[in-house]
């Protein structure tokens, strides 16, 4: 299983884990992050990615028949 989401920027991710809201500091975006692959690699390495993979723009409407926005909570894809 999968899940899909769109951040506050419009960009299009797909994640293994539901993803949580997380809120940037300072002026930056705020995003979404897989918090379980994040903690368990987290352990072994300093990279702070959010675990994601970037999908192209109109690729969620064609997998779930409508469009997301940052608003809307991520999706499931089974």
């Amino acid at each position: 299983m999968a899940y899909v989401a769109v951040t506050e920027y419009g960009a299009e991710k797909m994640f293994h884990n539901k993803p949580t809201r997380q809120k940037a500091g300072g002026k930056g975006y705020d995003y979404w992050q897989d918090d379980e692959v994040y903690w368990e690699v987290r352990c072994h390495t300093t990279c702070a990615d959010d675990y994601s993979i970037s999908l192209p723009k109109g690729t969620i409407k064609k997998l779930i028949g409508r469009e997301m926005t940052w608003e809307d909570e991520p999706v499931k894809i089974e």
